[in-house]
């Protein structure tokens, strides 16, 4: 929560954000972290329950973000994001209901790292469209593919000191700044 606070500026933007944590563990720290922000939020399904009773809590599937499509609309939200079990996957959904892909994610925050960074190298794994590829060598930076697996890709990204990876199941690590971390709430509030 320190490094959230620390590292997270939204500089007083009021943000209405519907959040769907799929029953997960995220749950259990979401709301403490959300406190510290200036967000107008809605949590559904936001009790914890490891039996999943609504569906597997993959966010990389479209299905599973349908509610979460509906309450962006229905509440007149700016933004939705959908956690998997763990939190350390994201989906998102934008003001009018449409999935964000994560390849997409990948582009914002790497068309804004790419000025802020040092080492300008930008991993994605092996399912990930040529879209990310494309972005990064058309913003005279290297990208780097890796094998599918968050223990590659965290390693990948450790080891060579890369700032940014991504996952084309919801996957995001950031590592520029301080340590590197892939946490979903992390990476919704970086979009932010």
């Amino acid at each position: 929560l320190n490094y959230l606070k620390n590292n997270i500026n939204l500089k007083e933007k009021a943000f209405k954000i519907v959040l769907y944590s799929a029953k997960g563990s995220v749950t259990s720290i979401l709301e403490y972290a959300l406190r510290l922000f200036n967000l107008n939020y809605i949590i559904i399904n936001g009790n914890s329950d490891g039996s999943f009773p609504n569906h597997h809590p993959d966010p990389s599937v479209s299905e599973n973000l349908r509610e979460l499509q509906e309450a962006v609309v229905n509440n007149n939200a700016d933004v939705g994001f959908g956690f998997d079990g763990d939190g350390d996957r994201l989906g998102i959904v934008d003001n009018k209901g449409n999935i964000v892909s994560i390849e997409h994610y990948a582009i914002l925050i790497i068309r804004k790292l790419v000025n802020e960074v040092n080492n300008k190298k930008f991993l994605y794994d092996a399912k990930c469209s040529d879209i990310v590829k494309d972005e990064i060598i058309k913003l005279n930076a290297t990208p780097i593919i890796c094998r599918t697996g968050s223990s590659y890709t965290q390693e990948k990204i450790n080891k060579e000191n890369i700032p940014f990876g991504i996952q084309y199941v919801g996957h995001i690590g950031f590592n520029d700044r301080y340590y590197s971390t892939e946490s979903a709430i992390y990476a919704f509030l970086r979009l932010l």
